[in-house]
C-alpha cells in the first residue's frame, strides 16, 4: 500500500440535475464548509506529499469559490482535475477555470444524440452540454491556453445503437481522452436497470470502437475504457496497433489515493461509505484539525483494512496464478462476486485470443514489429521493456537475463519481423511469447 498522493474530493452536497444512474444522488453528504477553510486544509495536504487533487460530486461547480481553490492548489505545483455535468460552464466561469490552471476537466455525456444523453440527465441537457463545450474550446484558443479535456460517457440501451458513429462523433470534438464505459449498478442505476447493458453488448461495444478508431486517420484523441479488462485491452492493441492504455482492475486506495468529504473528513473511500454504510466509519477523521500523526494512523488503519477486504480469492483460477500481474490486481469490493467471476472470465478468454496469435505468428509466419511506444533500457544486469501510452501511463516488463540478448537483436530490428528470424535461439519461443503476451508486439497481417 502507498502513503497518501492524491485526493478525490467531494466538496459540494448539492446537484443541479437527477440522472438516472448516479451512484450519489440520494447519498446525504455533511454540509460543506468554507472556501477558507477548505484552502488550510488544501495547504496541509500538500504539506503531507499530495500531488494531485480531483474535484469531483456532486457537482463541484456549485461550490462558490472552486476556481479561486483550483487556483490556490495549481499554483502550489498540485496536478489539478475537476469533474462535472458540464451544465453550469459559461463564459466567465470558463474564462475563470482557464486563468485558474486547472490540469483537466472531465465532462460527462451519456449518448451523440439529445435522445440517448437526456434520457438519462434529463431533457434539454444535451444540447446545453454542446453549446458549453463549444463555448469551452473557443474561450482555450482565444486565450491560447488550453486544458486537458476528457469526456466521460457510460454505454446503455439508450445509446448502444450509436456505437458506430461515435468514433467519428468524437472526431470533431476538442477532447484528448475519451473515458467510456458501463454503468455501474448501484446508486440510481439499481432502481433504474433497463438501463443497463449485458457485459456481451458491453464487450462487442468495444470491439467495435476500437476497430472504428483503428480506421481512423489522424487521431486527435484516446480511448481510455473503463469496463475492458487488461488483456482485452493487449489484444486489440496487437491486432490493431493501438495503444489503449493497460490498466489493472484496482482500488484506488492501493495507489494512496482517498477521499475528502465536503466537511473536510478525510476516509479511504467515500464511495465505499456511501454505499455500504458499516464500512470504513470507525477509520474517518477530521482532517483539518489532525495533525500529521493523525493521518499516519488513518492511512495505516485503512491500509490493514483494504489488504483484508481486497485479498485475492479469485486468485484461485489457474490464469490467474501464473499471471504476471497477480500482486497488483485488486477488483474494486462494491461490485458482487459474480460480476468479479465474469471479468475473469473475460480476461483469461483474451489470453487465450493472444496465445492464438503466438501460434499464427509462430507457425503461420505472420510478420510482427515491436509496438509503437515501447522503449528498452540496457545495462550489464540485464534490460527492462517500458511502453508508454498516448495518457502517458508507462507498462513496465522486467527481461530475464537469458533473454536479453535476443531481445536486443528483436529491438533493434524493430520491424517487419517473422518468427523463423529468431527460431534457431533456444530462448525465441519463450520470449516472443512473452513479448506478444504483454503487449510489446504488434502483428502485421490479417488475423
Amino acid at each position: 500500500m502507498n502513503k497518501l498522493t492524491a485526493i478525490r474530493w467531494d466538496i459540494e452536497p448539492a446537484c443541479n440535475l437527477s440522472c438516472k444512474h448516479c451512484l450519489v444522488s440520494k447519498v446525504k453528504y455533511p454540509e460543506k464548509i468554507s472556501l477558507l477553510e477548505n484552502k488550510l486544509i488544501a495547504k496541509k495536504l500538500i504539506d503531507f506529499g499530495v500531488k494531485r487533487m480531483v474535484f469531483q460530486s456532486k457537482e463541484p461547480l456549485l461550490y462558490q469559490g472552486i476556481c479561486n481553490l483550483i487556483a490556490f492548489c495549481s499554483n502550489r505545483g498540485i496536478v489539478t482535475g475537476l469533474a462535472t455535468n458540464g451544465t453550469l460552464l459559461n463564459e466567465d466561469l470558463i474564462n475563470e477555470l482557464i486563468d485558474s490552471n486547472l490540469s483537466f476537466l472531465a465532462i460527462s455525456l451519456e449518448g451523440i444524440t439529445p435522445y440517448s444523453n437526456d434520457l438519462i440527465r434529463g431533457e434539454g441537457t444535451f444540447n446545453v452540454i454542446m453549446r458549453n463545450i463549444k463555448l469551452l474550446d473557443a474561450a482555450m484558443r482565444k486565450k491560447n491556453k488550453y486544458i486537458q479535456l476528457a469526456l466521460e460517457m457510460c454505454l446503455h440501451k439508450g445509446n448502444i445503437n450509436e456505437v458506430s458513429s461515435m468514433i467519428e462523433y468524437f472526431s470533431n470534438l476538442p477532447f484528448s481522452i475519451i473515458n467510456i464505459g458501463d454503468i455501474a449498478m448501484i446508486g440510481e442505476a439499481k432502481k433504474n436497470d433497463y438501463l443497463a447493458i449485458s457485459k456481451l453488448e458491453t464487450e462487442e461495444a468495444y470491439a467495435k470502437l476500437f476497430f472504428d478508431f483503428s480506421r481512423l486517420g489522424k487521431k486527435q484523441f484516446g480511448i481510455a475504457p473503463k469496463s475492458s479488462m487488461p488483456y482485452e485491452n493487449i489484444y486489440y492493441n496487437t491486432i490493431y496497433g493501438l495503444d489503449i492504455p493497460f490498466h489493472l482492475p484496482s482500488c484506488s486506495i492501493t495507489k494512496g489515493v482517498y477521499s475528502i468529504s465536503a466537511d473536510g473528513h478525510i476516509a479511504g473511500c467515500n464511495f465505499i461509505k456511501d454505499n455500504k454504510p458499516d464500512v470504513l466509519i470507525d477509520f474517518e477523521s477530521d482532517f483539518k484539525n489532525m495533525e500529521y500523526g493523525g493521518v499516519e494512523k488513518v492511512i495505516n488503519k485503512n491500509n490493514e483494512f483494504f489488504s483484508a477486504m481486497l485479498k485475492p480469492n479469485y486468485k484461485a483460477n489457474p490464469d490467474c496464478q501464473t499471471c504476471l500481474h497477480k500482486e497488483n490486481c485488486t477488483f474494486c469490493p462494491m461490485p458482487n462476486d459474480d460480476c468479479k467471476g465474469s471479468d475473469i472470465e473475460r480476461c483469461n478468454r483474451y489470453k487465450e485470443k493472444l496465445r492464438e496469435l503466438f501460434s499464427l505468428m509462430k507457425n503461420k509466419g505472420m510478420p510482427f514489429s515491436i509496438a509503437s511506444g515501447v522503449f528498452a533500457d540496457f545495462d550489464e544486469n540485464g534490460c527492462k521493456a517500458y511502453r508508454v501510452f498516448f495518457d502517458s501511463s508507462v507498462k513496465e516488463l522486467e527481461i530475464a537475463k537469458a533473454h536479453a540478448a535476443l531481445f536486443i537483436d528483436i529491438y533493434k530490428a524493430h520491424d517487419d519481423l517473422r518468427y523463423s528470424m529468431f527460431c534457431e535461439n533456444e530462448w525465441a519461443d519463450e520470449l516472443l511469447r512473452l513479448l506478444l503476451s504483454e503487449g510489446y508486439l504488434e502483428l502485421k497481417g490479417d488475423q
